[in-house]
């Protein structure tokens, strides 16, 4: 009667759980997914797995509760995100379930946002000139915050930086900010 509600517990990196190599052997035995998972893990990773490697991903589906073709898709993700160290595999799996992409229609679904986010973060630094460097966390925020709240494509951020060097004689995503956030508020 609503009296007991059961949630799980937010998991962080300090409580995934160690298995011994005997308890990895037997779950193996069991569950051909995780054999899968762990030869696409040693597959992605160019190394045959450590005991403590093969913990890490079966505390993914255990502990974390992802499902092994989500843990495979998310493998994958990382990979391609240059993120091959277990410890960031370990971590954006943990990110997953706290996001609720615990199956394959939703990991895709993340994926595919994620890589158009990334084109029109892309597209924004083509506009503005930025080629041989990383984003500044400042640049990040900013640049999330055009795409993702304000909706704006590479065409006005093209009218801010223009007005912007015209009015400053250089590049400042800080000034570009307020003037797209002014135009955003105007409508």
């Amino acid at each position: 009667g609503d009296k007991y509600v059961l949630e799980r517990p937010r998991v962080r990196s300090t409580d995934i759980m160690t298995y011994t190599a005997e308890d990895i052997s037997e779950r193996i035995d069991r569950d051909h997914g995780l054999l899968f998972l762990y030869k696409k893990t040693e597959d992605i990773l160019a190394k045959p797995l450590t005991t403590t490697d093969a913990s890490v991903v079966l505390s993914l589906v255990d502990w974390v509760g992802l499902p092994s073709e989500v843990v495979a898709i998310l493998l994958q993700y990382c990979a391609d995100s240059g993120r091959k160290s277990l410890r960031q595999i370990e971590k954006t799996g943990i990110e997953w379930a706290e996001k609720e992409i615990n199956t394959c229609e939703r990991a895709e679904a993340f994926i595919e946002s994620e890589k158009r986010k990334r084109e029109v973060v892309s597209g924004y630094c083509r506009v503005i000139g930025i080629a041989d460097r990383a984003l500044t966390d400042g640049e990040k925020k900013v640049f999330a915050s055009w795409s993702e709240t304000m909706g704006y494509g590479s065409d006005i951020i093209a009218e801010a930086f223009n007005a912007t060097v015209r009015a400053t004689g250089k590049y400042s995503y800080q000034y570009m900010d307020k003037i797209i956030s002014g135009w955003f508020k105007q409508g």
